[in-house]
């Protein structure tokens, strides 16, 4: 199993400005210690309608994958990792910009706070004037050693932000709920905002979502967003550099 050690957020912050674009980033913390994993565009596949795709083991590190403290105490291990973010109005009349995250994490030995940022997406040419949105957000959590299983969080673990990032941009929603399960359980949560007529038009969009999962115990995301209209004139996405301690925002 590879093991990844980051040790300060401001490290990470040195390593996905030397690239220039990062797609996806976890923040992990609990009884041990802290530290991340930080996915840059170089370990993605560009798409032909604009954007990229990252899925585990393809261009960045095999999984599964430890994610240490300085101290090489291991905090979390991500199972698996797929995060996808595209225009695609080369491809359709009328385009979508859509990001879509999916993991699975398992927990530390003790009880392990997670935070998740996807991509920043950018559309040079807004979507509008009234683009129609849908976000989602879906839990799944696996009790690994017969105590039960938890993910908490806020009432709702998933912010979704347009028009700027989650330090700057405007809240379009939250969504997706906590489980609790006992024994053995694999205990689900699933929410969606439903097509939204948006009052304005949308230029960016980024979403956070931060929970605590249970000692041990495995925690699967199924995160996106999506924008549709007919942009004018139609352009690619560009990735901006999501900052990894913006998740905080909400906190």
């Amino acid at each position: 199993m590879m093991k990844l050690q980051i040790l300060s957020t401001a490290a990470c912050l040195a390593a996905a400005s030397a690239s220039g674009q990062s797609i996806l980033t976890f923040n992990v913390s609990n009884a041990q210690g802290s530290g991340s994993f930080t996915a840059d565009v170089a370990q993605s596949i560009p798409l032909p309608t604009g954007g990229h795709t990252y899925q585990s083991g393809v261009f960045g590190p095999l999984f599964p994958m430890d994610i240490t403290d300085g101290a090489g105490n291991v905090l979390a291990t991500i199972n698996s990792v797929n995060a996808f973010s595209v225009d695609d109005n080369t491809a359709t009349p009328n385009g979508d910009a859509t990001a879509l995250l999916n993991f699975v994490i398992t927990a530390g030995s003790s009880d392990t706070t997670i935070e998740v940022l996807s991509s920043y997406v950018t559309t040079p040419t807004p979507y509008g004037p009234t683009p129609n949105v849908i976000a989602n957000a879906a839990y799944t959590a696996t009790d690994s050693n017969g105590d039960g299983v938890s993910v908490t969080g806020a009432s709702t673990l998933t912010d979704f932000y347009v028009n700027g990032d989650v330090n700057t941009g405007t809240l379009f929603g939250s969504y997706g709920t906590g489980v609790t399960g006992g024994a053995n359980a694999s205990p689900s949560s699933s929410q969606s905002s439903g097509l939204i007529t948006y009052g304005q038009s949308i230029n960016s969009f980024q979403f956070a979502s931060n929970f605590t999962v249970t000692a041990n115990d495995q925690v699967s995301g199924n995160f996106s967003i999506s924008v549709n209209s007919i942009p004018t004139p139609a352009t690619g996405v560009l990735f901006a550099i999501g900052g990894l301690a913006a998740a905080g925002r909400r906190r």
